[in-house]
């Protein structure tokens, strides 16, 4: 592969990892025979590997994901969070630049609501495509002290 020992900065998720493998090996995923399959998500890989392109994904294109009540959505350089304060988050959405903001320790919410607005739209748009039940706290207890001793 043309891209051996680079380092580049465009953004992947777990999801793309199937259809490079499919790709590379030269298989159809079974969603293409098979129309009562949902069809695979993430991007082939191969593009990037090769040289061919910069990005798998354009500006447009976003990623969600949830965790234990835990939420996010990512577009381009922009990150839309929110963490339960279980889980020592603030409870609330929050948005990030992560191009300049990398350690998301800056919510930029109140400087840029169309931004956040977009993205909670497409949090909802995520939600209802994938079923998502919002949890209490799930798996954090809350005042929850470690113990050493064992009962």
């Amino acid at each position: 592969m043309k891209r051996s020992g680079h380092i580049v900065p465009a953004l992947l998720y777990t999801t793309d990892l199937v259809p490079t493998f499919l790709e590379l090996a030269g298989a159809v995923h079974p969603s293409k025979k098979d129309g009562k399959l949902g069809p695979l998500a993430g991007k082939a890989l191969t593009p990037l590997l090769s040289g061919a392109a910069d990005s798998v994904r354009t500006e447009k294109d976003w990623l969600g994901w949830d965790l234990f009540g835990n939420r996010a959505i990512r577009q381009g350089d922009w990150k839309l969070l929110n963490i339960r304060k279980s889980a020592g988050g603030t409870g609330e959405w929050e948005l990030f630049n992560i191009k300049y903001d990398a350690g998301e320790t800056r919510d930029l919410s109140k400087q840029e609501p169309a931004k956040r607005k977009a993205l909670l739209a497409l949090w909802d748009e995520y939600a209802k495509a994938n079923g998502v039940i919002l949890i209490d706290d799930g798996p954090y207890v809350k005042n929850a002290k470690p113990s050493l001793e064992q009962n």
